[in-house]
């Protein structure tokens, strides 16, 4: 399985991380949230490509919520 292990280690790669980030970034760069992620960018994607191959990345809680359809405002999603 050396093909896999060479796909993981390219997806965490640093650079890769990077331009995920900067691509999560665009539309988003007023949010509390985003600007926070970005004051200490390159220590935070440091500290992520550490955590992903534990498989823990740390990430905050997931939160619902509901969509609904534009079209037919009645309609969930």
């Amino acid at each position: 399985m050396n093909r896999a292990t060479s796909l993981f280690n390219s997806i965490i790669s640093y650079s890769n991380l990077r331009l995920a980030y900067l691509k999560a970034l665009k539309g988003k760069r007023k949010k509390s949230d985003a600007i926070l992620f970005s004051l200490n960018a390159n220590k935070n994607l440091a500290q992520l490509q550490r955590r992903l191959p534990s498989g823990d990345p740390g990430f905050g809680n997931y939160y619902q919520f509901t969509v609904y359809d534009p079209v037919a405002k009645s309609k969930e999603r």
